[in-house]
Protein backbone atom coordinates (compact mmCIF):
# COMPACT_ATOMS: atom_id res chain seq x y z
CA UNK A 1 0.00 0.00 0.00
CA UNK A 2 1.16 3.53 -0.90
CA UNK A 3 0.11 6.94 0.11
CA UNK A 4 0.74 10.61 -0.59
CA UNK A 5 1.64 12.21 -3.50
CA UNK A 6 0.01 10.26 -6.85
CA UNK A 7 1.45 12.88 -9.31
CA UNK A 8 2.50 10.13 -12.66
CA UNK A 9 1.36 7.11 -10.83
CA UNK A 10 3.76 6.97 -7.90
CA UNK A 11 0.73 5.07 -5.69
CA UNK A 12 0.60 2.50 -8.45
CA UNK A 13 -3.33 3.11 -8.17
CA UNK A 14 -5.85 5.36 -8.71
CA UNK A 15 -6.98 7.15 -5.30
CA UNK A 16 -9.71 9.24 -6.19
CA UNK A 17 -8.98 12.13 -4.36
CA UNK A 18 -7.53 15.20 -4.80
CA UNK A 19 -5.74 17.69 -2.15
CA UNK A 20 -3.86 20.77 -2.40
CA UNK A 21 -3.86 22.45 -5.69
CA UNK A 22 -6.19 19.72 -7.03
CA UNK A 23 -3.27 17.33 -7.27
CA UNK A 24 -4.23 13.83 -7.26
CA UNK A 25 -3.26 12.14 -3.83
CA UNK A 26 -4.37 9.74 -0.90
CA UNK A 27 -4.07 10.63 2.61
CA UNK A 28 -4.39 7.18 3.61
CA UNK A 29 -3.02 3.77 2.27
CA UNK A 30 -4.42 2.84 -1.51
CA UNK A 31 -4.05 -1.06 -2.23
CA UNK A 32 -1.54 -1.09 -4.95
CA UNK A 33 -2.64 -1.79 -8.64
CA UNK A 34 -0.85 -5.56 -8.38
CA UNK A 35 -2.93 -7.86 -11.23
CA UNK A 36 -0.28 -10.54 -10.73
CA UNK A 37 -0.40 -10.70 -6.97
CA UNK A 38 3.61 -9.76 -6.20
CA UNK A 39 4.69 -10.02 -2.70
CA UNK A 40 7.43 -7.24 -1.93
CA UNK A 41 10.08 -7.43 0.44
CA UNK A 42 11.09 -3.72 0.34
CA UNK A 43 9.58 -0.71 -0.97
CA UNK A 44 11.22 2.18 -1.61
CA UNK A 45 9.74 5.67 -2.70
CA UNK A 46 11.37 8.30 -4.81
CA UNK A 47 12.25 11.90 -4.38
CA UNK A 48 9.46 13.75 -6.10
CA UNK A 49 9.92 12.90 -9.45
CA UNK A 50 7.26 10.68 -9.78
CA UNK A 51 8.25 6.66 -9.28
CA UNK A 52 8.27 4.35 -6.68
CA UNK A 53 10.67 0.60 -6.78
CA UNK A 54 10.12 -2.76 -5.06
CA UNK A 55 12.10 -5.96 -4.71
CA UNK A 56 9.64 -8.75 -4.82
CA UNK A 57 9.87 -11.56 -2.80
CA UNK A 58 11.69 -13.49 -6.00
CA UNK A 59 14.29 -10.97 -5.42
CA UNK A 60 13.51 -9.23 -8.97
CA UNK A 61 12.56 -5.62 -9.00
CA UNK A 62 9.85 -3.54 -10.10
CA UNK A 63 9.31 0.29 -10.49
CA UNK A 64 6.35 2.49 -11.23
CA UNK A 65 4.93 5.75 -11.97
CA UNK A 66 6.63 7.87 -14.63
CA UNK A 67 9.86 8.18 -15.71
CA UNK A 68 12.51 5.34 -16.06
CA UNK A 69 10.92 2.18 -14.80
CA UNK A 70 13.54 -0.10 -15.97
CA UNK A 71 11.59 -1.41 -18.81
CA UNK A 72 12.76 0.21 -22.36
CA UNK A 73 9.08 -0.60 -23.37
CA UNK A 74 7.81 1.45 -20.74
CA UNK A 75 7.47 5.22 -19.67
CA UNK A 76 4.48 5.67 -17.60
CA UNK A 77 2.73 2.43 -15.53
CA UNK A 78 0.07 2.47 -12.46
CA UNK A 79 1.45 -1.12 -11.40
CA UNK A 80 4.57 -2.43 -11.33
CA UNK A 81 6.95 -3.00 -14.41
CA UNK A 82 9.64 -5.72 -14.24
CA UNK A 83 12.99 -4.07 -14.01
CA UNK A 84 14.37 -6.15 -17.33
CA UNK A 85 17.76 -7.91 -17.84
CA UNK A 86 17.43 -10.88 -15.30
CA UNK A 87 19.50 -9.91 -12.22
CA UNK A 88 18.13 -10.85 -8.94
CA UNK A 89 18.29 -7.87 -6.61
CA UNK A 90 19.11 -7.10 -2.96
CA UNK A 91 17.86 -3.33 -2.87
CA UNK A 92 16.92 -0.99 -5.52
CA UNK A 93 14.87 2.16 -5.13
CA UNK A 94 14.56 5.41 -7.27
CA UNK A 95 16.46 8.87 -6.79
CA UNK A 96 15.24 12.08 -8.83
CA UNK A 97 15.19 10.87 -12.12
CA UNK A 98 17.07 7.91 -11.90
CA UNK A 99 17.63 4.66 -9.46
CA UNK A 100 20.31 2.24 -8.42
CA UNK A 101 19.92 -1.27 -6.95
CA UNK A 102 21.98 -3.59 -5.49
CA UNK A 103 22.55 -7.12 -6.42
CA UNK A 104 22.34 -10.01 -4.57
CA UNK A 105 26.11 -10.85 -5.45
CA UNK A 106 26.40 -7.24 -4.20
CA UNK A 107 27.40 -5.29 -8.16
CA UNK A 108 25.46 -1.62 -8.33
CA UNK A 109 23.65 -0.96 -11.21
CA UNK A 110 21.91 1.85 -12.02
CA UNK A 111 19.14 3.04 -14.95
CA UNK A 112 17.41 6.27 -15.75
CA UNK A 113 19.14 10.32 -16.53
CA UNK A 114 22.78 10.19 -16.91
CA UNK A 115 23.44 13.76 -17.84
CA UNK A 116 25.75 13.91 -14.50
CA UNK A 117 27.04 10.84 -14.60
CA UNK A 118 24.58 9.27 -11.69
CA UNK A 119 24.73 6.38 -13.47
CA UNK A 120 28.08 5.37 -12.15
CA UNK A 121 29.20 3.76 -15.56
CA UNK A 122 31.77 6.65 -16.66
CA UNK A 123 29.97 7.92 -19.02
CA UNK A 124 27.29 11.95 -18.38
CA UNK A 125 24.94 10.96 -21.01
CA UNK A 126 21.12 11.36 -21.08
CA UNK A 127 20.29 8.16 -19.98
CA UNK A 128 19.22 4.80 -20.49
CA UNK A 129 15.90 2.64 -19.48
CA UNK A 130 17.69 -0.11 -19.26
CA UNK A 131 20.36 -0.72 -16.20
CA UNK A 132 24.32 -0.30 -16.67
CA UNK A 133 26.86 -1.83 -14.10
CA UNK A 134 28.43 1.14 -11.78
CA UNK A 135 32.10 1.14 -12.22
CA UNK A 136 33.87 0.48 -8.49
CA UNK A 137 37.51 0.13 -7.19
CA UNK A 138 35.99 -3.35 -5.33
CA UNK A 139 33.29 -3.85 -7.31
CA UNK A 140 30.87 -4.79 -4.67
CA UNK A 141 29.03 -2.87 -1.97
CA UNK A 142 27.28 -3.40 1.00
CA UNK A 143 24.42 -0.64 0.29
CA UNK A 144 23.30 1.69 -2.65
CA UNK A 145 21.50 4.82 -2.78
CA UNK A 146 20.24 7.04 -5.61
CA UNK A 147 19.54 10.75 -4.44
CA UNK A 148 19.19 13.96 -6.51
CA UNK A 149 21.04 13.37 -9.44
CA UNK A 150 23.57 11.67 -7.71
CA UNK A 151 24.18 8.41 -5.58
CA UNK A 152 26.50 6.99 -3.05
CA UNK A 153 27.21 2.98 -1.70
CA UNK A 154 28.84 1.86 0.90
CA UNK A 155 31.89 -0.62 -0.35
CA UNK A 156 31.47 -4.21 1.40
CA UNK A 157 32.97 -3.83 4.25
CA UNK A 158 32.36 -1.09 5.23
CA UNK A 159 35.75 0.66 4.56
CA UNK A 160 34.97 3.66 2.20
CA UNK A 161 31.87 5.85 0.77
CA UNK A 162 31.68 5.93 -2.52
CA UNK A 163 29.80 8.81 -4.54
CA UNK A 164 28.62 9.46 -7.74
CA UNK A 165 27.20 12.23 -10.18
CA UNK A 166 25.78 15.54 -9.51
CA UNK A 167 28.33 17.39 -7.37
CA UNK A 168 27.45 20.93 -7.58
CA UNK A 169 26.84 21.25 -4.14
CA UNK A 170 29.55 19.23 -2.91
CA UNK A 171 27.46 16.17 -2.38
CA UNK A 172 29.95 13.77 -3.24
CA UNK A 173 31.89 14.25 -0.57
CA UNK A 174 35.15 14.73 -2.15
CA UNK A 175 36.00 18.32 -1.33
CA UNK A 176 35.11 19.44 -4.96
CA UNK A 177 32.09 20.54 -6.75
CA UNK A 178 32.94 18.38 -9.83
CA UNK A 179 30.58 16.16 -11.30
CA UNK A 180 31.89 12.46 -11.20
CA UNK A 181 30.31 9.48 -13.86
CA UNK A 182 32.41 6.88 -11.77
CA UNK A 183 32.32 6.25 -8.13
CA UNK A 184 34.76 8.32 -6.32
CA UNK A 185 35.72 8.17 -2.15
CA UNK A 186 34.10 10.69 0.14
CA UNK A 187 36.87 12.21 2.16
CA UNK A 188 37.90 10.65 5.56
CA UNK A 189 37.23 7.26 4.54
Amino acid sequence: RCWGSNMGWTLGAYSGQSCDLGMPCSRTPVALNNPSGLQFALVYAGDGDGMTCAVATSSAAYCWGSGYLGDPAVGLSSKPVLVTGGLSFASAGPGFGHSCGRATSGEAWCWGQGWAGQLGNGVAAPGTNSYVPVRAGTGTFSMVSAGSYHSCGVETGGQRILCWGNNVLGQLGDGTTTNRSTPTVAAGW
